[in-house]
């Protein structure tokens, strides 16, 4: 495994659960058509994941955010120590 490989599987989490936060913010939205006591308690469960997913969409981003800079870095010092790449 290398950085790369982190970085393509950190953007694929972070589609997961962008596409998880979209499914629950059309249930919510479904929801609020719906009365019952057990409607409400769905309500309130959906509400919670969305907002933990919402803050987890947060923080993975910023970690991508390094990973991407650790990957320019590494594609840097790959040139910067193997000179041939350049033609020299």
């Amino acid at each position: 495994m290398n950085i790369y490989t982190v970085r393509d599987n950190l953007k694929k989490t972070i589609a997961g659960k962008e596409t998880a936060i979209k499914m629950y913010r059309e249930l919510l939205e479904n929801l609020d058509r719906v009365e019952g006591v057990g409607a409400q308690a769905k309500r309130q469960a959906y509400f919670a994941t969305v907002e933990f997913l919402d803050i987890n969409l947060i923080e993975l981003r910023a970690i991508l955010k390094d990973v991407e800079t650790c990957c320019q870095q590494a594609s840097e010092a790959s040139w910067a120590l193997n000179p041939e790449r350049m033609g020299r």
